[in-house]
Protein backbone atom coordinates (compact mmCIF):
# COMPACT_ATOMS: atom_id res chain seq x y z
CA UNK A 1 0.00 0.00 0.00
CA UNK A 2 1.73 4.01 -1.26
CA UNK A 3 1.78 6.05 1.91
CA UNK A 4 0.17 8.44 0.65
CA UNK A 5 -2.93 6.84 0.04
CA UNK A 6 -2.79 5.30 3.70
CA UNK A 7 -2.44 8.90 5.26
CA UNK A 8 -5.05 9.89 2.41
CA UNK A 9 -7.83 7.41 4.17
CA UNK A 10 -6.32 7.87 7.61
CA UNK A 11 -6.44 11.75 7.43
CA UNK A 12 -10.31 11.63 6.09
CA UNK A 13 -10.84 9.17 8.77
CA UNK A 14 -9.90 11.82 11.58
CA UNK A 15 -11.18 14.90 9.90
CA UNK A 16 -14.89 14.00 9.26
CA UNK A 17 -17.27 14.13 11.40
CA UNK A 18 -19.54 10.99 11.69
CA UNK A 19 -23.08 11.56 11.52
CA UNK A 20 -25.10 9.72 14.07
CA UNK A 21 -28.72 8.21 14.05
CA UNK A 22 -30.16 6.69 17.37
CA UNK A 23 -33.96 4.99 16.44
CA UNK A 24 -36.14 4.16 19.27
CA UNK A 25 -39.72 3.93 19.31
CA UNK A 26 -41.33 6.06 22.01
CA UNK A 27 -38.75 8.79 22.74
CA UNK A 28 -38.97 9.87 25.83
CA UNK A 29 -37.85 13.04 27.83
CA UNK A 30 -36.16 11.53 30.57
CA UNK A 31 -33.78 8.27 30.74
CA UNK A 32 -32.64 5.70 32.56
CA UNK A 33 -29.53 4.79 34.16
CA UNK A 34 -28.93 1.34 35.36
CA UNK A 35 -26.31 -1.20 36.44
CA UNK A 36 -23.94 -3.21 38.75
CA UNK A 37 -22.10 -2.35 42.27
CA UNK A 38 -20.16 -5.06 42.90
CA UNK A 39 -16.73 -5.33 45.48
CA UNK A 40 -13.47 -4.36 43.89
CA UNK A 41 -11.44 -7.53 45.34
CA UNK A 42 -13.75 -10.28 45.15
CA UNK A 43 -16.19 -8.78 42.55
CA UNK A 44 -19.18 -10.11 44.45
CA UNK A 45 -22.14 -7.90 44.14
CA UNK A 46 -22.23 -5.29 46.85
CA UNK A 47 -26.32 -4.84 47.85
CA UNK A 48 -28.12 -2.20 50.09
CA UNK A 49 -25.39 0.26 48.57
CA UNK A 50 -27.11 3.69 48.12
CA UNK A 51 -26.64 5.07 44.47
CA UNK A 52 -27.81 8.66 44.09
CA UNK A 53 -26.97 11.62 41.39
CA UNK A 54 -25.40 14.24 44.36
CA UNK A 55 -26.53 17.28 41.62
CA UNK A 56 -30.34 15.77 41.61
CA UNK A 57 -32.28 15.89 44.88
CA UNK A 58 -34.50 12.84 45.29
CA UNK A 59 -33.18 10.41 42.32
CA UNK A 60 -31.57 7.22 44.46
CA UNK A 61 -32.03 4.07 45.60
CA UNK A 62 -30.77 0.72 46.89
CA UNK A 63 -29.47 -1.73 45.49
CA UNK A 64 -31.04 -5.06 45.54
CA UNK A 65 -29.31 -8.70 46.60
CA UNK A 66 -28.14 -8.85 43.33
CA UNK A 67 -26.10 -5.38 43.21
CA UNK A 68 -27.92 -3.85 40.81
CA UNK A 69 -29.62 -0.62 40.40
CA UNK A 70 -32.11 1.21 38.12
CA UNK A 71 -32.60 5.34 38.36
CA UNK A 72 -35.37 6.26 36.16
CA UNK A 73 -36.68 9.71 35.34
CA UNK A 74 -33.35 11.07 34.48
CA UNK A 75 -33.03 14.03 32.46
CA UNK A 76 -30.67 14.01 29.63
CA UNK A 77 -26.90 15.88 30.33
CA UNK A 78 -24.30 15.20 32.04
CA UNK A 79 -24.49 13.74 35.81
CA UNK A 80 -22.74 12.56 38.55
CA UNK A 81 -23.29 8.73 40.42
CA UNK A 82 -21.90 8.63 43.61
CA UNK A 83 -22.68 4.99 45.27
CA UNK A 84 -22.16 4.55 49.03
CA UNK A 85 -21.80 2.15 51.62
CA UNK A 86 -20.65 2.00 55.38
CA UNK A 87 -17.82 -0.17 55.33
CA UNK A 88 -16.89 1.18 52.16
CA UNK A 89 -14.64 4.00 50.55
CA UNK A 90 -17.37 6.00 48.25
CA UNK A 91 -17.36 5.61 44.84
CA UNK A 92 -17.89 8.70 42.00
CA UNK A 93 -18.29 8.57 38.32
CA UNK A 94 -18.10 11.80 36.91
CA UNK A 95 -19.61 13.67 33.68
CA UNK A 96 -21.81 10.56 32.66
CA UNK A 97 -23.76 11.16 29.65
CA UNK A 98 -27.54 10.43 29.20
CA UNK A 99 -29.09 11.10 26.53
CA UNK A 100 -32.92 10.51 25.52
CA UNK A 101 -31.67 7.45 22.93
CA UNK A 102 -30.36 5.24 25.08
CA UNK A 103 -29.66 3.87 28.57
CA UNK A 104 -27.11 4.01 30.43
CA UNK A 105 -25.23 0.91 32.09
CA UNK A 106 -22.70 1.57 34.40
CA UNK A 107 -20.56 -0.65 36.49
CA UNK A 108 -18.93 0.88 39.79
CA UNK A 109 -16.46 -0.95 41.83
CA UNK A 110 -16.43 -0.26 45.35
CA UNK A 111 -13.28 -0.90 47.67
CA UNK A 112 -13.74 -2.55 51.27
CA UNK A 113 -12.36 0.22 54.00
CA UNK A 114 -8.92 -1.57 55.67
CA UNK A 115 -9.92 -0.35 59.10
CA UNK A 116 -12.97 1.11 60.87
CA UNK A 117 -13.11 4.61 61.58
CA UNK A 118 -14.22 6.31 65.24
CA UNK A 119 -15.65 8.55 63.09
CA UNK A 120 -16.87 8.78 59.69
CA UNK A 121 -14.76 10.63 57.30
CA UNK A 122 -15.69 9.98 53.77
CA UNK A 123 -13.22 10.37 50.67
CA UNK A 124 -15.11 9.82 47.46
CA UNK A 125 -12.84 7.61 44.95
CA UNK A 126 -12.75 8.72 41.11
CA UNK A 127 -13.23 5.54 39.61
CA UNK A 128 -11.20 6.33 36.56
CA UNK A 129 -8.14 7.41 38.56
CA UNK A 130 -7.55 3.35 39.39
CA UNK A 131 -7.98 0.73 37.25
CA UNK A 132 -10.20 -2.34 37.15
CA UNK A 133 -7.87 -4.92 37.78
CA UNK A 134 -7.87 -4.78 41.85
CA UNK A 135 -3.67 -6.59 41.64
CA UNK A 136 -2.68 -3.65 39.60
CA UNK A 137 -1.29 -1.09 42.10
CA UNK A 138 1.20 0.98 39.35
CA UNK A 139 1.26 1.83 35.70
CA UNK A 140 -2.47 1.13 35.07
CA UNK A 141 -5.32 3.31 34.21
CA UNK A 142 -8.64 2.70 33.30
CA UNK A 143 -10.36 3.62 30.08
CA UNK A 144 -13.58 4.50 29.50
CA UNK A 145 -15.95 4.80 26.09
CA UNK A 146 -16.96 8.04 27.56
CA UNK A 147 -13.71 9.30 27.62
CA UNK A 148 -12.71 7.62 24.12
CA UNK A 149 -16.49 9.58 22.77
CA UNK A 150 -15.10 12.83 23.84
CA UNK A 151 -11.46 12.95 22.73
CA UNK A 152 -10.66 14.90 20.22
CA UNK A 153 -9.83 12.99 17.39
CA UNK A 154 -10.66 9.85 19.10
CA UNK A 155 -12.70 8.45 16.94
CA UNK A 156 -14.63 6.24 19.81
CA UNK A 157 -10.85 4.19 19.59
CA UNK A 158 -9.20 3.87 23.13
CA UNK A 159 -6.03 3.06 21.19
CA UNK A 160 -6.05 6.52 19.77
CA UNK A 161 -6.70 8.02 23.42
CA UNK A 162 -3.80 6.65 25.42
CA UNK A 163 -1.73 8.59 23.35
CA UNK A 164 -2.12 11.40 25.24
CA UNK A 165 -0.70 9.53 28.36
CA UNK A 166 3.01 10.13 29.76
CA UNK A 167 5.39 7.86 27.97
CA UNK A 168 3.57 6.67 25.30
CA UNK A 169 3.44 7.90 21.74
CA UNK A 170 1.19 7.95 18.80
CA UNK A 171 0.56 9.04 15.53
CA UNK A 172 -2.68 10.84 13.85
CA UNK A 173 -2.51 8.31 10.55
CA UNK A 174 -2.46 5.25 12.67
CA UNK A 175 -3.48 3.57 15.72
CA UNK A 176 0.13 2.01 16.69
CA UNK A 177 1.04 2.41 20.44
CA UNK A 178 4.51 2.75 21.17
CA UNK A 179 5.16 2.58 24.94
CA UNK A 180 8.86 3.93 26.04
CA UNK A 181 9.87 3.65 22.93
CA UNK A 182 9.31 0.22 22.39
CA UNK A 183 7.71 -0.83 19.25
CA UNK A 184 3.78 -0.72 18.78
CA UNK A 185 4.08 -5.17 18.33
CA UNK A 186 5.27 -5.53 22.20
CA UNK A 187 2.05 -4.46 23.12
CA UNK A 188 -0.57 -7.39 24.13
CA UNK A 189 -4.16 -7.31 23.15
CA UNK A 190 -6.73 -8.85 25.37
CA UNK A 191 -10.61 -9.71 25.28
CA UNK A 192 -12.34 -10.57 27.94
CA UNK A 193 -9.45 -12.51 29.88
CA UNK A 194 -7.66 -13.74 26.47
CA UNK A 195 -4.70 -12.61 24.52
CA UNK A 196 -6.30 -11.78 20.47
CA UNK A 197 -4.86 -10.86 17.36
CA UNK A 198 -4.59 -7.10 16.74
CA UNK A 199 -8.25 -6.14 16.73
CA UNK A 200 -7.28 -3.09 14.57
CA UNK A 201 -8.53 -2.89 10.69
CA UNK A 202 -5.42 -3.61 8.18
CA UNK A 203 -3.11 -4.13 11.11
CA UNK A 204 0.31 -4.30 10.66
CA UNK A 205 0.28 -2.71 7.07
CA UNK A 206 0.45 0.84 7.96
CA UNK A 207 2.48 0.43 11.34
CA UNK A 208 3.66 -2.66 12.86
CA UNK A 209 1.65 -3.71 15.95
CA UNK A 210 -1.35 -0.80 14.75
CA UNK A 211 -4.06 -0.37 12.20
CA UNK A 212 -6.09 2.47 10.96
CA UNK A 213 -9.18 2.25 13.37
CA UNK A 214 -10.27 0.12 15.70
CA UNK A 215 -12.42 -3.44 15.20
CA UNK A 216 -14.11 -3.06 18.35
CA UNK A 217 -16.97 -0.40 18.64
CA UNK A 218 -17.54 1.68 20.63
CA UNK A 219 -21.15 0.06 21.24
CA UNK A 220 -19.64 -3.26 22.40
CA UNK A 221 -17.06 -1.87 24.34
CA UNK A 222 -17.10 -1.37 27.92
CA UNK A 223 -14.29 0.20 30.54
CA UNK A 224 -10.81 -1.21 29.96
CA UNK A 225 -7.40 -1.53 31.93
CA UNK A 226 -4.55 -0.06 30.07
CA UNK A 227 -0.84 -0.87 31.46
CA UNK A 228 2.04 1.02 30.84
CA UNK A 229 4.22 -1.09 33.15
CA UNK A 230 4.69 -3.34 36.55
CA UNK A 231 2.23 -5.65 34.92
CA UNK A 232 0.34 -7.66 37.88
CA UNK A 233 1.58 -11.57 37.86
CA UNK A 234 -1.40 -12.72 35.29
CA UNK A 235 -0.29 -10.57 32.37
CA UNK A 236 2.41 -12.46 30.62
CA UNK A 237 3.79 -12.53 27.00
CA UNK A 238 4.05 -8.73 26.99
CA UNK A 239 6.68 -6.21 26.61
CA UNK A 240 5.83 -3.18 26.43
CA UNK A 241 2.43 -2.61 27.68
CA UNK A 242 -1.23 -4.64 27.68
CA UNK A 243 -4.18 -3.01 26.99
CA UNK A 244 -6.59 -5.41 28.65
CA UNK A 245 -10.44 -4.86 26.81
CA UNK A 246 -14.10 -6.07 28.21
CA UNK A 247 -17.37 -6.15 26.20
CA UNK A 248 -20.09 -4.60 27.88
CA UNK A 249 -23.37 -6.96 29.42
CA UNK A 250 -26.31 -5.81 26.92
CA UNK A 251 -29.58 -4.13 28.38
CA UNK A 252 -31.39 -7.03 29.66
CA UNK A 253 -34.63 -4.65 30.32
CA UNK A 254 -35.36 -2.68 27.02
CA UNK A 255 -34.94 -3.46 23.41
CA UNK A 256 -32.54 -0.87 22.23
CA UNK A 257 -31.43 -0.49 18.12
CA UNK A 258 -28.71 2.03 17.17
CA UNK A 259 -28.34 2.74 13.41
CA UNK A 260 -25.48 5.09 12.76
CA UNK A 261 -23.37 6.34 9.25
CA UNK A 262 -20.22 8.44 9.12
CA UNK A 263 -16.93 8.41 7.35
CA UNK A 264 -15.95 5.35 10.00
CA UNK A 265 -18.61 3.54 8.39
CA UNK A 266 -22.29 2.46 8.52
CA UNK A 267 -22.89 1.13 12.05
CA UNK A 268 -26.16 -1.20 13.03
CA UNK A 269 -26.34 -2.07 16.83
CA UNK A 270 -29.01 -4.02 18.92
CA UNK A 271 -29.34 -5.43 22.30
CA UNK A 272 -31.97 -6.58 24.34
CA UNK A 273 -33.15 -9.32 26.68
CA UNK A 274 -33.25 -12.63 24.97
CA UNK A 275 -36.94 -13.47 27.10
CA UNK A 276 -38.83 -11.95 29.79
CA UNK A 277 -38.58 -15.08 32.36
CA UNK A 278 -34.61 -14.47 32.49
CA UNK A 279 -31.94 -11.96 33.02
CA UNK A 280 -30.20 -12.93 29.52
CA UNK A 281 -29.45 -10.21 27.40
CA UNK A 282 -27.98 -10.05 24.16
CA UNK A 283 -25.60 -7.79 22.49
CA UNK A 284 -24.93 -7.20 18.49
CA UNK A 285 -22.67 -4.77 16.42
CA UNK A 286 -22.00 -4.40 12.82
CA UNK A 287 -19.98 -2.21 10.67
CA UNK A 288 -19.35 -1.79 7.10
CA UNK A 289 -16.86 0.52 5.74
CA UNK A 290 -18.44 3.98 4.31
CA UNK A 291 -15.66 3.76 1.46
CA UNK A 292 -16.47 0.24 0.66
CA UNK A 293 -19.79 0.83 -0.15
CA UNK A 294 -18.71 3.78 -1.94
CA UNK A 295 -16.42 1.64 -4.34
CA UNK A 296 -19.00 -0.79 -5.06
CA UNK A 297 -21.54 1.37 -5.76
CA UNK A 298 -20.25 3.93 -8.34
CA UNK A 299 -16.63 2.75 -9.52
CA UNK A 300 -15.83 6.10 -11.19
CA UNK A 301 -15.24 7.45 -8.07
CA UNK A 302 -10.75 6.99 -7.68
CA UNK A 303 -10.25 6.63 -4.07
CA UNK A 304 -6.50 6.13 -4.52
CA UNK A 305 -7.49 1.91 -4.77
CA UNK A 306 -10.24 -0.03 -3.35
CA UNK A 307 -10.55 -0.12 0.58
CA UNK A 308 -13.36 -2.51 2.37
CA UNK A 309 -13.57 -3.56 5.92
CA UNK A 310 -16.44 -4.79 7.87
CA UNK A 311 -16.42 -5.69 11.59
CA UNK A 312 -18.86 -8.02 13.71
CA UNK A 313 -19.17 -7.93 17.88
CA UNK A 314 -21.76 -10.27 19.51
CA UNK A 315 -22.08 -10.96 23.31
CA UNK A 316 -25.09 -13.29 24.79
CA UNK A 317 -25.07 -13.06 28.75
CA UNK A 318 -26.92 -16.32 30.49
CA UNK A 319 -27.17 -15.62 34.56
CA UNK A 320 -28.21 -18.56 35.94
CA UNK A 321 -29.60 -18.57 40.41
CA UNK A 322 -26.82 -21.49 41.52
CA UNK A 323 -24.77 -22.45 38.23
CA UNK A 324 -23.32 -18.78 38.15
CA UNK A 325 -23.19 -16.51 35.13
CA UNK A 326 -22.46 -17.86 31.35
CA UNK A 327 -20.91 -15.65 28.43
CA UNK A 328 -20.81 -16.64 24.93
CA UNK A 329 -18.71 -13.46 23.03
CA UNK A 330 -16.92 -12.83 19.48
CA UNK A 331 -15.25 -10.36 17.69
CA UNK A 332 -14.32 -10.54 14.17
CA UNK A 333 -13.04 -8.71 10.93
CA UNK A 334 -12.02 -8.40 7.10
CA UNK A 335 -10.20 -6.37 5.55
CA UNK A 336 -9.69 -6.19 1.74
CA UNK A 337 -7.37 -3.57 0.03
CA UNK A 338 -6.12 -3.73 -3.77
CA UNK A 339 -4.48 -0.79 -5.72
CA UNK A 340 -3.47 -0.94 -9.36
CA UNK A 341 -1.06 0.26 -11.27
CA UNK A 342 -0.41 3.28 -13.89
CA UNK A 343 -0.53 1.75 -17.00
CA UNK A 344 1.70 5.07 -18.66
CA UNK A 345 4.93 4.52 -17.80
CA UNK A 346 5.63 8.43 -18.13
CA UNK A 347 2.78 9.20 -15.56
CA UNK A 348 5.04 7.76 -12.63
CA UNK A 349 5.85 10.11 -10.14
CA UNK A 350 6.47 7.39 -6.65
CA UNK A 351 8.17 4.31 -6.44
CA UNK A 352 5.40 2.02 -6.64
CA UNK A 353 3.42 3.66 -9.05
CA UNK A 354 4.41 0.50 -11.40
CA UNK A 355 3.23 -1.69 -8.54
CA UNK A 356 -0.39 -3.76 -8.05
CA UNK A 357 -0.92 -4.91 -4.30
CA UNK A 358 -3.40 -6.74 -2.97
CA UNK A 359 -4.20 -7.61 0.60
CA UNK A 360 -6.76 -9.62 2.32
CA UNK A 361 -6.86 -9.69 6.33
CA UNK A 362 -9.07 -11.73 8.45
CA UNK A 363 -9.19 -12.10 12.47
CA UNK A 364 -12.07 -13.97 14.89
CA UNK A 365 -11.82 -14.42 18.84
CA UNK A 366 -14.74 -16.07 19.97
CA UNK A 367 -15.16 -17.95 23.88
CA UNK A 368 -17.64 -19.34 26.35
CA UNK A 369 -16.80 -18.20 29.40
CA UNK A 370 -17.82 -19.15 33.01
CA UNK A 371 -18.14 -17.28 36.40
CA UNK A 372 -18.81 -18.94 39.84
CA UNK A 373 -19.39 -17.18 42.84
CA UNK A 374 -18.39 -20.14 45.09
CA UNK A 375 -18.96 -18.23 48.28
CA UNK A 376 -19.32 -14.14 48.72
CA UNK A 377 -15.84 -14.14 48.75
CA UNK A 378 -14.42 -16.56 46.36
CA UNK A 379 -14.96 -16.57 42.67
CA UNK A 380 -13.63 -19.22 39.95
CA UNK A 381 -13.62 -17.91 36.22
CA UNK A 382 -13.05 -20.04 33.45
CA UNK A 383 -12.82 -19.01 29.68
CA UNK A 384 -12.26 -21.62 26.73
CA UNK A 385 -11.78 -19.32 23.67
CA UNK A 386 -10.45 -19.93 19.55
CA UNK A 387 -8.45 -17.27 17.85
CA UNK A 388 -7.68 -17.04 14.55
CA UNK A 389 -5.44 -14.43 12.19
CA UNK A 390 -4.83 -14.68 8.63
CA UNK A 391 -3.14 -11.92 6.53
CA UNK A 392 -2.64 -12.67 2.78
CA UNK A 393 -0.77 -10.09 0.49
CA UNK A 394 0.51 -10.00 -3.30
CA UNK A 395 2.77 -7.62 -4.92
CA UNK A 396 3.30 -7.44 -8.92
CA UNK A 397 5.87 -4.72 -10.38
CA UNK A 398 6.41 -3.28 -14.00
CA UNK A 399 8.86 -2.29 -15.83
CA UNK A 400 8.79 0.44 -18.72
CA UNK A 401 7.76 -2.38 -20.79
CA UNK A 402 4.57 -3.40 -19.00
CA UNK A 403 6.03 -6.80 -18.33
CA UNK A 404 5.00 -7.77 -14.91
CA UNK A 405 7.14 -9.64 -12.15
CA UNK A 406 6.03 -10.77 -8.62
CA UNK A 407 7.48 -9.07 -5.66
CA UNK A 408 6.18 -9.89 -2.53
CA UNK A 409 4.65 -13.23 -1.67
CA UNK A 410 2.77 -13.21 1.87
CA UNK A 411 0.95 -15.66 3.99
CA UNK A 412 0.53 -16.23 7.15
CA UNK A 413 -1.90 -17.43 9.50
CA UNK A 414 -2.03 -18.54 12.81
CA UNK A 415 -4.91 -20.15 15.27
CA UNK A 416 -4.88 -20.63 18.90
CA UNK A 417 -7.00 -22.54 21.12
CA UNK A 418 -6.87 -20.70 24.72
CA UNK A 419 -8.05 -22.36 28.35
CA UNK A 420 -7.72 -19.79 31.11
CA UNK A 421 -9.01 -19.97 34.90
CA UNK A 422 -8.69 -18.03 37.50
CA UNK A 423 -9.53 -18.42 41.36
CA UNK A 424 -9.86 -14.93 43.30
CA UNK A 425 -10.54 -15.17 47.06
CA UNK A 426 -10.87 -12.36 49.34
CA UNK A 427 -8.91 -13.44 52.77
CA UNK A 428 -10.40 -9.88 54.41
CA UNK A 429 -10.51 -5.92 53.39
CA UNK A 430 -6.64 -6.32 53.72
CA UNK A 431 -5.85 -9.34 51.76
CA UNK A 432 -6.95 -10.63 48.26
CA UNK A 433 -5.23 -13.21 46.32
CA UNK A 434 -5.80 -14.38 42.92
CA UNK A 435 -3.80 -17.97 41.28
CA UNK A 436 -4.62 -19.03 37.96
CA UNK A 437 -3.43 -20.52 34.64
CA UNK A 438 -3.47 -20.00 31.14
CA UNK A 439 -2.66 -22.73 27.87
CA UNK A 440 -2.48 -21.73 24.71
CA UNK A 441 -2.24 -24.32 21.82
CA UNK A 442 -0.57 -22.48 18.61
CA UNK A 443 -0.98 -23.36 15.15
CA UNK A 444 0.96 -21.75 12.75
CA UNK A 445 2.13 -20.70 9.07
CA UNK A 446 4.18 -18.59 7.70
CA UNK A 447 5.61 -18.07 4.26
CA UNK A 448 7.12 -14.84 2.92
CA UNK A 449 8.77 -14.70 -0.34
CA UNK A 450 10.34 -10.82 -1.50
CA UNK A 451 12.23 -10.00 -3.91
CA UNK A 452 15.51 -8.14 -3.13
CA UNK A 453 14.68 -5.81 -6.44
CA UNK A 454 12.50 -5.25 -9.30
CA UNK A 455 12.28 -8.10 -11.87
CA UNK A 456 14.77 -9.95 -9.45
CA UNK A 457 13.24 -13.70 -8.58
CA UNK A 458 11.88 -14.01 -5.58
CA UNK A 459 13.60 -15.24 -2.02
CA UNK A 460 12.32 -16.77 0.89
CA UNK A 461 12.57 -14.54 3.95
CA UNK A 462 10.45 -16.32 6.14
CA UNK A 463 9.04 -19.92 6.30
CA UNK A 464 7.41 -22.05 9.33
CA UNK A 465 4.68 -24.57 9.60
CA UNK A 466 3.79 -26.41 13.14
CA UNK A 467 1.99 -26.33 16.26
CA UNK A 468 3.25 -25.60 20.13
CA UNK A 469 2.07 -25.05 23.38
CA UNK A 470 2.41 -22.03 25.66
CA UNK A 471 1.79 -22.21 29.30
CA UNK A 472 1.39 -19.87 31.99
CA UNK A 473 1.18 -19.91 35.70
CA UNK A 474 1.26 -17.05 38.05
CA UNK A 475 -0.11 -16.08 42.02
CA UNK A 476 -0.47 -12.63 42.63
CA UNK A 477 -1.52 -10.93 46.35
CA UNK A 478 -3.26 -7.23 46.78
CA UNK A 479 -1.76 -6.41 50.61
CA UNK A 480 -3.52 -3.06 51.91
CA UNK A 481 -1.24 -2.64 54.63
CA UNK A 482 -3.34 1.03 55.48
CA UNK A 483 -6.29 3.18 53.92
CA UNK A 484 -2.82 4.85 52.19
CA UNK A 485 -0.37 2.03 51.42
CA UNK A 486 -1.10 -1.27 48.78
CA UNK A 487 1.38 -3.70 48.44
CA UNK A 488 0.82 -6.26 45.31
CA UNK A 489 3.48 -9.10 45.19
CA UNK A 490 3.11 -12.19 42.92
CA UNK A 491 5.40 -14.49 40.55
CA UNK A 492 4.46 -15.40 37.05
CA UNK A 493 6.40 -18.35 35.06
CA UNK A 494 5.91 -19.19 31.64
CA UNK A 495 6.96 -22.37 29.71
CA UNK A 496 7.37 -22.33 25.70
CA UNK A 497 6.88 -26.17 24.30
CA UNK A 498 8.68 -25.47 20.89
CA UNK A 499 12.13 -24.34 22.45
CA UNK A 500 11.30 -26.15 25.63
CA UNK A 501 12.22 -22.76 27.68
CA UNK A 502 10.74 -21.56 30.74
CA UNK A 503 10.92 -18.31 32.48
CA UNK A 504 10.00 -17.80 36.40
CA UNK A 505 9.45 -13.82 37.13
CA UNK A 506 8.56 -12.20 40.19
CA UNK A 507 6.53 -9.10 40.31
CA UNK A 508 5.64 -6.36 43.24
CA UNK A 509 4.54 -2.95 43.16
CA UNK A 510 3.79 -0.19 46.03
CA UNK A 511 1.45 2.23 46.12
Amino acid sequence: MKTSTILMTALLTVLACPFGLSAQSGEKITQTIRGTVTDEASGAPVAHAAVVLPGLPGSGMLTDENGHFQLTGIPPGRHTVQAALIGYEPAILREILVSTGKQVDLQIAMRERVKKLEEIVIRPRVNKEEALNPMAVSGARMLSMEEARRYAGGMDDPARLVGSFAGVSSDVSHNGISIHGNSPHMLQWRLEDVEIPNPNHYADISILGGGILSSLSSHVLGNSDFFTGAFPAEYANAVSGVFDMRMRTGNNFKHENTFQVGVLGIDVASEGPLSRNSNASCLFNYRYSTLGLMNKLDKSVDLGGELDYQDLNVKLNFPTAKAGTFSIWGTALRDKFSEDYEQDPTEWEHTQDNFIFDSKQYMAAAGLSHRYFITDRSTLKTTAALTFFQHDAFQTSHDTQLIPSPYMDLSRRQTNLVLTSAYNHKFGSRHTNKTGFTYTRINYLMNMDLAPAETHPLETISKGDGQTNLINLYTQSAIHLSDRLTLNLGVSSQVLTLSNSWTVEPRAGIK
